[in-house]
């Protein structure tokens, strides 16, 4: 299951996962007091160019902070499509 087109932006996933978390928030934010977890949204985001952007829209930030979740970028830049390359052919232990 998934998104039904490619090319949605970084919002549009998010929100569909929000959509599926949402309906267990409150037990997500038990067992994370409970047993001292903590939850994260990581989103690689690969530069093509120098300067591009991501926007999300204030009511899914909202959404991820109502989870308790952090929100966590890692950015890549130049050499970006080699280091793509090298974690999509990796194996499983690589």
């Amino acid at each position: 299951m998934g998104l039904p087109e490619p090319g949605n932006d970084l919002d549009d996933h998010l929100s569909w996962l929000l959509d599926l978390l949402e309906p267990g928030a409150d037990r997500l934010r038990q067992l994370m007091a409970e047993q001292a977890l903590t939850a994260d949204f990581c989103c690689g985001y690969f530069k093509a160019q120098s300067n591009s952007s991501v926007r999300l829209r204030a009511r899914t930030l909202g959404r991820v902070a109502a989870l308790g979740a952090d929100l966590v970028f890692e950015i890549y830049g130049e050499g970006a499509d080699r280091e793509l390359a090298y974690w999509l052919n990796a194996g499983p232990g690589a």
